[in-house]
């Protein structure tokens, strides 16, 4: 009993870590998140954290992740398919899914771009997010605007879920800046606009090539 009792509060101490230290570096990035601010956030001496991760290195790696599992599944299940599906629906679902989650999103932009971080394994971790997230949304796209499979049709779904990623990027970072939430559902009609008029142009190009 005891035991088992020891191991619920080390699951439950190494749960608040990594929730802490999310929240810390995707405010404050890598450098500027201590192992003291972690401790003093969490209540838990540094000897908790080196136990669990090793290493403030193997914390980050930890956090992203598990931040990177968490958004992929976030995606999958917002991201509607089948029947009855539409464009609008399958926009509001992305950016919906990532609003609810804003600090995966500054952890990952602030990782990904970070390149004074020692450990290029990071930037790899997140290129590979986003990898998945494009490989995911070009199958949501092809389910969406159907056409006989080329290379040259899968090169321009490929494209339009690069190009629907970066919009949505530019939503949610103008979100965090400006602070202005009721913009956010006008920016997504203007992305779907654009995604209609850039992937009509685009795969008709491709199913004629």
């Amino acid at each position: 009993m005891a035991r088992s009792g020891m191991r619920a509060r080390g699951a439950e101490s190494k749960a608040r870590i990594l929730s802490t230290t999310r929240s810390l570096m995707a405010e404050r990035g890598y450098a500027a998140t201590a192992i003291g601010a972690i401790c003093a956030e969490t209540g838990l001496p540094p000897t908790s954290i080196y136990w669990h991760f090793g290493s403030k290195e193997g914390l980050l790696a930890q956090v992203v992740e598990d931040s990177a599992t968490e958004w992929i599944s976030e995606l999958e299940d917002a991201v509607p398919r089948g029947h009855g599906v539409t464009l609008d629906r399958a926009l509001a679902a992305l950016v919906g899914s990532i609003r609810r989650k804003p600090e995966i999103l500054r952890l990952m932009l602030m990782m990904g771009l970070d390149r004074s971080h020692p450990d290029t394994s990071v930037r790899e971790s997140v290129k590979g997010v986003r990898r998945h997230a494009r490989e995911l949304l070009a199958r949501r796209i092809a389910e969406l605007l159907p056409l006989d499979r080329s290379e040259a049709v899968e090169t321009a779904y490929e494209n339009l879920a690069r190009f629907v990623l970066v919009l949505t990027d530019g939503i949610l970072l103008a979100q965090e800046i400006d602070g202005e939430d009721e913009a956010v559902d006008r920016l997504v009609d203007m992305m779907r606009t654009s995604l209609l008029a850039v992937g009509s142009s685009e795969l008709q190009q491709a199913a004629t090539s």
